[in-house]
């Protein structure tokens, strides 16, 4: 029994303690937040205290809030509590939880130190590998949310000999919460987000890991996630039945959609990991969002050292997890293999192009100081660092090369867009010229000279600009025969007149403009003219001393 009275559980140093592991960024709906807690921190906590003490405390309502539940379009609830209830739960936490860990099973790996995800992992594939080969897949039904107060304080009251330490976890148990501007009292479960809840949860589900026990069954958890194993589907299926009448008398059930009694070479899935047979790996979405994760990295605008130690960081997050799970031939290791080097790379090729780092003995003294031992074989580094630069200076190369041919292509893209330009305006601004026609041609005389010939072909615009020059009737008649427009401009470039072919649809055009007037339309079809005509006059511009004469 833990047998410690509260007056010795509360005191100022554990308060002091608990405030350094306390998140710093959130508030509660008191919206008392660190900076205004800290300016009196001494007084807070004197008042926090002797409030405990007295038997004074309550905790704040809580504010409710969802979050995206992991691999489910369901939202998973999140109780947010103030600075103060945060630190009285540490406090009642770090001295509890010495004590309920003693009495929980070893085959329960949620919340636990010395205990993980990957030990859960573990702890599976050795009870495939002793010929456990019917697996009976499982979790609770809404475990957290429908925990039993007065049964889950029976429990603590059996275990914990001062009833105001009791008392006082009945209150974070019961309290309610707002959410948003409504008020939700909470009479079953635990909140999800207090620093309690796991713990409690635990001193609930342990019941029924002695009910397993007691029955020899093998079995692992993790939370409500958990999985037994048989060497046959007759005694799985018989010792289902008893534990969801076990469950029952607990008031918990089993989630009808997640249980499942398969044979191991069928495959199962487990904390994230699919099993099939003496296989393993990681499950297809978990390891896209690593893999995802790994090319991010490049992709940030930190030095290269920066960038060294934010991937070693990932790096070991990954030794610690995925790359304890899956063997180093397999598909899915050497993706993460690949798509590290291809980090590396990129980031190679960006610290090239950006002139940060010149030599590959630079880049060399960086990526040695990459955890790449901890993904690769020792004899392997040094080759796969050659490699890892070899791949960036090649995109850097490649990516050089084609901005160089782009350049090209563009130069020779110009030159022809102006050429066109030239040849498809004929811009007269010259005064005493005579604009008229031999054969298929147009022909510019100075004096009755033929100083310059055009092919009727390749224009499609004429401009006299200013005044003195002249032009026959064969001309207007060549023109709008090929749909050439004669346009009429001053020395300002203001249009002052035009001339349009006889087979131009332009009056039926204007009709039918004509009609749009004072209908909704009408403004989007002066945007579309003004837009046209801009664009047109821009490109016109840029050309237009080209084709003086």
């Amino acid at each position: 029994m833990f047998t410690k009275p509260l007056n010795y559980v509360i005191s100022k140093k554990s308060f002091e303690d608990a405030y350094e592991y306390i998140s710093k960024k959130s508030f509660g709906l008191d919206e008392v937040d660190f900076v205004t807690f800290e300016k009196d921190f001494s007084k807070n906590i004197d008042s926090l205290m002797q409030r405990v003490l007295t038997g004074l405390y309550s905790p704040e309502p809580l504010k409710k809030i969802e979050i995206d539940k992991e691999g489910s379009n369901k939202k998973r609830p999140i109780a947010l509590s103030s600075i103060k209830d945060k630190l009285v739960q540490k406090v009642l936490y770090e001295n509890l939880n010495p004590y309920f860990d003693k009495l929980f099973s070893n085959a329960s790996y949620a919340y636990r130190p010395d205990k993980s995800t990957l030990k859960a992992i573990n702890r599976t594939t050795e009870y495939i590998n002793q010929k456990n080969l019917i697996i009976l897949k499982t979790d609770i039904e809404n475990y957290f949310e429908t925990i039993d107060h007065e049964l889950l304080l029976k429990l603590l009251s059996q275990n914990i000999k001062d009833k105001s330490i009791v008392r006082l976890l009945s209150l974070f148990m019961q309290v309610g919460g707002f959410k948003k501007q409504n008020y939700e009292d909470h009479l079953y479960g635990v909140h999800q987000g207090d620093i309690l809840s796991p713990l409690l949860s635990n001193i609930y589900l342990n019941e029924m890991d002695k009910f397993l026990e007691k029955k020899e069954i093998k079995f692992v958890r993790y939370a409500d996630d958990f999985i037994l194993f048989f060497k046959g589907k007759g005694e799985a299926y018989t010792e289902l039945k008893e534990l969801k009448k076990f469950l029952k008398s607990i008031k918990l059930k089993l989630n009808y959609d997640k249980t499942k009694v398969v044979h191991v070479g069928d495959g199962f899935s487990f904390l994230g990991v699919d099993f099939k047979g003496r296989n393993r790996e990681v499950q297809d979405e978990r390891l896209e969002k690593s893999l995802v994760k790994l090319e991010s990295f490049s992709k940030t605008r930190l030095s290269f050292m920066q960038f060294v130690k934010d991937i070693n960081t990932y790096i070991r997050s990954l030794k610690n997890y995925y790359l304890k799970i899956l063997t180093p031939n397999s598909l899915q290791y050497i993706a993460l293999q690949e798509a590290l080097k291809k980090t590396l790379a990129h980031k190679v090729f960006l610290s090239k192009k950006s002139k940060d780092i010149k030599t590959k003995k630079e880049f060399h003294i960086l990526l040695e100081q990459v955890k790449l031992r901890f993904m690769f074989d020792d004899e392997q580094v040094q080759a796969e660092i050659n490699h890892i630069i070899a791949l960036g200076y090649e995109k850097y190369l490649a990516d050089k090369s084609y901005k160089d041919t782009s350049t090209k292509i563009a130069k020779k893209k110009n030159k022809y867009a102006k050429k066109f330009a030239n040849d498809s305006t004929l811009h007269i601004a010259q005064a005493g010229l005579m604009l008229g026609v031999s054969k298929n041609k147009l022909v510019l005389k100075k004096y009755g000279k033929v100083v310059s010939s055009f092919p009727i072909n390749k224009i499609t615009r004429v401009v006299f600009e200013g005044k003195g020059f002249s032009l026959s009737s064969d001309v207007i008649k060549k023109c709008a025969d090929n749909s050439i427009s004669i346009d009429f401009i001053n020395r300002d470039a203001l249009s002052y007149a035009s001339l349009i072919t006889y087979k131009s649809s332009m009056s039926q055009i204007v009709n039918k403009q004509a009609k749009l007037l004072n209908t909704p339309t009408h403004l989007e079809l002066a945007k579309a003219f003004i837009r046209g005509k801009a664009k047109n006059q821009v490109n016109y511009l840029k050309y237009l001393n080209k084709g003086h004469l």
